[in-house]
């Protein structure tokens, strides 16, 4: 009971005491005036609100970056729902309500900009790198960059050995800062010139060239740098550099290093696979592939495409890199594209749709697996689904896989990764390498075998009729037809066919004329009789 006019205020606790339920809103005649848990309010009259809970939902928190708007890595505290944790920009956790996580942006991004503040649905809120946030409803936050900064970053890395390089730097950077063991960064003024020295030799390796974000800048040791923006510099070690040699350097970005990197061709050092970032020496017109993992690393991130010198170069993992001059690749990782949908169809060479049942595993997102054409499964990105196809069809034989129309695989059973929607038709029709089958063709009278001449259907060879015994040799499935003469030896007349020693057809049909699929060898026989034992009515 209070006095009129008096302010009071009200708060909930985010969590129901049957720690399930969490708070919705504070209820006032029968609807909700506010989500917030604290509510103010003048007593005036009688007044009933209601703390409302319910079950608990999940909140998306979207994170976003301006100036650039894209590839600005923020670390994230606390693990979403999903187990993912720090994003490129932009990216979206979703959490349980009343969870706290705190997001950290760099204090540069990738285009030099300085970061300026945090911005949480359009209104800045904080001028730190580092923000806590509270899942109380969705949120969008911004981490927000400006150019106006005359600072100007200088990192400083080794490749051979990939650390404790001793490096010399003449010119103090603003903290005061020369000299320093790779890895390590300095921060100079727009406009700074800066010279760099490195040893001669490191961890047993001699001093091989400098690269300058990403490019061979100088075989020299020493280098001058000019500072009109943020730069990385590289020394590599290892054999000299020959007057032939091309570069190939590959690293990484979301995470920028310790992706394991496949490498085919072995170089001119005998170096093969590696961890970005690594430097590869060729010979000019070599031809490598380089392939990247799905994941690339503890953050979650999945591989999204292969950036060559700067630019977008392929979305496949797996690319390969003709060595016409010094190259520059970056795999290049991002939040986990949403789910993806194989499609599986089966149809006859000549387009005739058919239905059969396909062999699919794993299970998909929806627990199915061997499905009857046509059909679709969804999958996680990434994942490798295997297909399995009958061997026949309604009597077709199974020839090859397609994906989006084109050729895949003669193999029945076939793996695919699903970097994003395929189609996989299994294709049908004559079996292309048909087993041979042999047809032997006799004749036989009263007292045993004949000499008589049979036409037959061309073989396999071009080999036609023929006089008794002969054999003609046939694809599996060949259908052929035999014509034996009414009479033969004068006195002598046909009868019926035998095959494989059993009658084939009806004796005294007078059926010259007979066909035969040939699935197997065959032996088939023209049986002719004495012409007194066809009988007559005078």
């Amino acid at each position: 009971i209070y006095g009129d006019g008096t302010d009071v205020s009200l708060v909930a606790p985010e969590i129901a005491p049957n720690g399930r339920d969490v708070f919705i809103g504070w209820e006032r005649n029968g609807s909700i005036v506010t989500t917030d848990t604290t509510i103010s309010m003048t007593m005036y009259e009688d007044i009933e609100v209601t703390a409302v809970y319910g079950p608990p939902h999940t909140f998306d928190l979207t994170v976003h970056s301006e100036n650039p708007d894209k590839h600005v890595v923020v670390l994230i505290s606390t693990p979403d729902i999903n187990g993912n944790t720090d994003g490129d920009t932009s990216f979206i956790r979703t959490y349980n309500p009343a969870e706290e996580t705190t997001l950290t942006a760099p204090q540069f991004a990738d285009n030099g900009n300085k970061f300026e503040e945090w911005r949480r649905n359009g209104v800045a809120i904080s001028t730190n790198l580092s923000i806590n946030v509270a899942m109380l409803s969705d949120i969008e936050m911004t981490a927000v960059y400006g150019d106006d900064t005359d600072d100007r970053w200088l990192i400083v890395r080794s490749i051979n050995p990939d650390n404790g390089v001793p490096i010399e730097i003449d010119l103090p950077d603003q903290r005061a800062l020369t000299d320093g063991e790779t890895d390590f960064s300095r921060l100079y003024v727009d406009g700074d010139t800066v010279t760099v020295t490195a040893p001669p030799a490191a961890d047993g390796n001699e001093f091989k060239q400098w690269f300058l974000d990403g490019t061979p800048l100088s075989t020299n040791q020493t280098i001058t740098v000019y500072m009109f923006q943020n730069h990385e510099i590289v020394a590599e070690y290892g054999p000299a550099v020959g007057p032939d040699d091309l570069s190939l350097y590959v690293d990484s970005r979301n995470p920028r290093s310790d992706v394991p990197i496949a490498v085919s061709l072995i170089d001119n050092n005998g170096l093969q696979n590696g961890d970005t970032v690594f430097v590869r020496t060729y010979t000019h017109g070599d031809t490598t592939t380089l392939t990247a993992p799905i994941q690339g690393g503890t953050n979650n991130t999945f591989f999204t495409h292969w950036e060559r010198d700067g630019a977008h170069y392929s979305n496949d993992r797996t690319v390969d890199v003709t060595m016409l001059t010094d190259v520059h690749m970056t795999a290049v990782y991002g939040d986990a594209p949403p789910p993806v949908t194989l499609t599986v169809n089966a149809q006859k060479d000549d387009g005739t749709v058919i239905s059969t049942i396909i062999g699919v595993a794993p299970a998909d997102l929806n627990g199915e697996t061997v499905g009857t054409t046509e059909f679709q499964r969804e999958y996680n990105y990434g994942t490798t689904a295997t297909l399995d196809a009958p061997e026949e069809v309604d009597g077709e034989t199974f020839l090859h896989w397609e994906r989006a129309g084109t050729p895949l695989t003669t193999n029945r059973t076939v793996d695919i990764e699903l970097l994003s929607d395929v189609t996989m038709t299994a294709i049908y029709g004559p079996d292309p390498n048909p087993e041979e089958v042999i047809l032997t063709v006799r004749s036989e009278g009263p007292d045993g075998s004949l000499s008589t001449v049979i036409t037959v259907t061309p073989d396999k060879f071009g080999a036609a009729g023929g006089t008794t015994t002969f054999e003609r040799h046939y694809d599996s499935g060949t259908e052929v037809m035999l014509t034996a003469p009414e009479s033969v030896s004068g006195n002598l007349l046909f009868d019926h066919w035998n095959l494989n020693g059993s009658q084939y057809t009806q004796p005294g049909s007078n059926t010259l004329t007979v066909p035969l699929e040939m699935l197997s060898n065959n032996t088939i026989t023209a049986v002719y009789i004495d012409d007194k034992d066809h009988g007559g009515v005078l």
